[in-house]
């Protein structure tokens, strides 16, 4: 099976753990829910865990964009 599959199939947990995260307001780039969970889907699967994803992973003109500190590592 490819990481990509495993993903989507585990998507509960990557939102709960998305959900935790907006509602902390730690991520002001991070206007509502769904940008929260795109956020930790799309960190995923580059291999991130979901609060590397939330802080590394920006929202530029409505489109995730790396961090330098994800580049960088």
């Amino acid at each position: 099976m490819n990481k990509t599959l495993t993903i989507y199939q585990d998507f509960d947990t990557l939102q709960r753990a998305a959900m935790a995260l907006y509602k902390s307001n730690y991520f002001t780039d991070t206007k509502s829910e769904a940008q929260a969970i795109v956020k930790v889907m799309a960190g995923s699967e580059l291999g991130l865990p979901p609060f590397a994803s939330m802080s590394g992973i920006h929202i530029i003109q409505n489109k995730p964009v790396l961090g330098s500190n994800v580049i960088a590592t």
